[in-house]
């Protein structure tokens, strides 16, 4: 049976640590953005504003370490499962709901993460809907661009420019200074069948008000 005592509790958090400390230094010496990038989140004001008006309550890509809802997908089940984790998203198969997505900064995650995503739009009729956080790689073309651009399901899209947005580090659990001006631009879409669009209604002043909420002009305290 599972190991409730202190001993128990104590070796998951252990393993937890040592596991995404692991996926950090397996980064090597690629730039230290690019590690943030791997395991990082959105700024508190851009989650409160994706519960509030999006009506989000679950995250796609997240960590115990990093997740901002209760119910988030992640990479590692067998150990993130003790802190709440759902699994892989590419496992993960709603049929109704408002998720958060920010995936790994990788091109093959990025467009599996898309073509999951249209085929879960494609295979229901209750609302269902995604707003999606993905880097501006556009010289070259990143494979997931163009599946969003064209993508029918597409009611929502701005670009967040590079220095003019933040992001929460990979390591906030590990330093007080836990917010970087991102060095890349950003591009968020939504995705939303009809009935999602009919009870989670996306328009441009919301998402001017996202924008703002992830923008560098603005106080963390």
């Amino acid at each position: 049976g599972l190991d409730t005592s202190g001993a128990g509790r104590n070796c998951r958090v252990w393993c937890l640590l040592k596991r995404y400390e692991m996926l950090r230094s397996s980064m090597g010496s690629k730039l230290q953005q690019e590690n943030f990038g791997l395991h990082a989140a959105l700024p508190r004001k851009a989650f409160e504003l994706l519960h509030r008006k999006f009506g989000v309550t679950f995250e796609c890509f997240a960590s115990p370490l990093n997740c901002y809802f209760a119910q988030y997908c992640s990479a590692f089940p067998d150990i993130d499962c003790y802190f709440g984790s759902r699994g892989s998203f590419f496992d993960f198969k709603p049929k109704v709901g408002s998720f958060q997505a920010n995936p790994p900064f990788s091109e093959e995650v990025m467009k599996a993460m898309a073509d999951h995503m249209i085929s879960l739009l494609d295979e229901t009729q209750e609302p269902l809907m995604f707003t999606i956080f993905i880097p501006n790689w556009s010289n070259p073309m990143t494979p997931a661009i163009p599946l969003l651009d064209n993508s029918c399901y597409r009611t929502g899209y701005i670009l967040l420019e590079s220095r003019e947005h933040q992001y929460i580090t990979g390591n906030q659990h590990m330093q007080s200074l836990s917010h970087y001006n991102a060095v890349h631009g950003t591009r968020v879409y939504v995705l939303q069948n009809d009935t999602a669009q009919d009870r989670w209604p996306v328009d441009r002043d919301l998402m001017t008000a996202l924008r703002r909420a992830m923008s560098c002009n603005q106080s963390w305290n």
